[in-house]
């Protein structure tokens, strides 16, 4: 079976990337990304620092 993925990145937020199945499912979870950052931007709330955590299983 072939489990090849598709990588959809943010470069400008450190860590900020999505790993999926398919090209539209990664782009469309960064879609959600995109919406908390205008959210956070018209409520005033400045962004998470970056947490990134690496973990291998």
């Amino acid at each position: 079976m072939d489990r090849r993925t598709w990588v959809a990145e943010i470069p400008a937020i450190p860590g900020c990337y999505a790993l999926m199945l398919t090209r539209e499912e990664a782009l469309h979870e960064l879609s959600a990304v995109f919406k908390m950052i205008a959210e956070y931007s018209q409520k005033g709330i400045p962004l998470p620092a970056d947490s990134t955590e690496i973990v291998n299983a």
